[in-house]
């Protein structure tokens, strides 16, 4: 699919975010998918030497801090970086996750300014959708895997409620998509000649029935672009969902690509 793609700043509707992740069990599942994948390929997860990890795109850090206190690596054999384009985020996942290592931890604005290499783990949880040049960014993240590294991310598709709730307001709006989707992460993977798994991941998001927690998780979805929606129809695309409990409840998936390097063109 063809995407105009843009960035997006989080800032503004941070607590939006917030309500998404107090209401949904998405972290809870995704967490789950990559630990089955890390056991499935045993990458590092038992590993005695060091392990070499960088988070793209990690936000504050809430999620990473998951995902590390689940893996439970030791405090010694963790060497981790990240790369978060927000100032504040990126200082807030510095201190937030130096708990989980005794090492220092590098942070970097642009992957590009970021020299890490012969990395054992990528994570890149729900970042693609704002990568302006996606190609170009995967190629980057790829080559600074050592052999037998992965690269993990979640991302959703065109089967995903949320994204078909963006499709819907954008159409309204008489505009293409600005995001990528999962469908364009994998058309990328395909153009560098990596093969991705992927496995589907399904989580539940459930809220009060109100008219302003509607329009909160319109606000995490659509930032900015809300105010030239017409209220009333945008907030009617959760009618759908509406259980008798009183609550908006709806049933999600979304995919979970991951790459291993080797055997493709560029490994190591």
């Amino acid at each position: 699919m063809t995407s105009t793609n843009s960035t997006k700043d989080f800032g503004p509707i941070a607590s939006d975010y917030a309500f998404f992740e107090d209401h949904s069990t998405e972290a809870h599942q995704d967490l789950a998918g990559y630990a089955a994948i890390l056991e499935s390929i045993c990458a590092s997860r038992s590993n005695p030497g060091l392990v070499r990890m960088l988070d793209f795109g990690s936000g504050p850090g809430n999620f990473t801090a998951k995902f590390l206190k689940l893996l439970a690596y030791s405090k010694n054999s963790l060497s981790l970086a990240v790369v978060e384009p927000v100032d504040a985020y990126r200082e807030q996942a510095v201190k937030s996750l130096s708990q989980y290592t005794a090492l220092p931890i590098r942070a970097f604005a642009h992957v590009e300014t970021c020299p890490e290499s012969r990395l054992n783990v990528v994570l890149a949880n729900h970042v693609f959708y704002y990568v302006p040049d996606l190609e170009n960014t995967l190629s980057t993240l790829l080559a600074k895997l050592a052999h037998g590294g992965v690269l993990m991310t979640s991302i959703a598709g065109l089967d995903n409620t949320l994204i078909q709730i963006w499709q819907a307001c954008f159409t309204m709006l008489g505009k293409p998509l600005p995001y990528n989707t999962s469908e364009d992460v994998q058309e990328a993977f395909e153009k560098l000649g990596v093969a991705a798994t992927m496995q589907k991941i399904h989580y539940r998001l459930e809220f009060p029935d109100t008219a302003e927690n509607r329009l909160s998780i319109l606000r995490f979805l659509l930032a900015d672009y809300l105010r030239e929606l017409p209220s009333e129809d945008v907030v009617a695309l959760f009618d759908p969902y509406v259980a008798n409990s009183g609550l908006v409840s709806m049933r999600i998936q979304h995919d979970q690509l991951c790459v291993v390097k080797h055997g493709y063109p560029g490994a190591a």
